[in-house]
């Protein structure tokens, strides 16, 4: 019996403790995959000008750097969104080299995106989203974008 108690003595503290970490293991993973999922809903409805989207999951406080020298806060993306639609019209993006972190309620996000019409490699980008855990959502709050060294010449207006 006194074997029996000092295996459980023992034991116990180390099954908790493993637990403990699973559990914080797997909130990081399903917050990384909300994360993931905000990021996919992003790139899709902003590809659209989807008004509901910048209403509902961008911040208020939301700031773009692009990559061909326009800086906008959300009034003003919001009003360019025509521009962005036909800019981004029958186009595609690939993403690669992704990172995430996440820092308490903040999401960086970088990696590269490939600009693809036809499978015609127009652009790439450097890029970094930041996002904001708020009511109880990923919001998008900031992008940069930086031409790589890869990236054909953009056109001429």
């Amino acid at each position: 019996m006194l074997q029996k108690k000092y295996f459980m003595i023992r034991i116990m503290p180390l099954t908790l403790l493993f637990c403990f970490f699973m559990h914080i293991d797997l909130h990081a993973q399903k917050t990384k995959a909300a994360l993931d999922a905000a990021e996919v809903k992003m790139f899709d409805t902003i590809m659209k000008a989807d008004m509901d989207y910048w209403k509902n999951d961008v911040n208020d406080d939301y700031i773009t750097i692009n990559s061909d020298g326009v800086m906008q806060n959300k009034t003003e993306a919001i009003a360019d969104s025509a521009k962005q639609r036909q800019m981004f019209a029958n186009t595609t993006c690939k993403l690669y080299d992704r990172t995430v972190r996440i820092y308490d309620n903040t999401g960086i996000v970088t990696g590269r995106l490939q600009g693809l019409y036809a499978d015609k490699l127009i652009a790439e980008v450097f890029y970094t989203e930041i996002w904001l855990y708020k009511n109880n959502k990923w919001m998008f709050n900031g992008w940069q974008g930086t031409f790589t060294k890869n990236s054909p010449p953009m056109p001429k207006p």
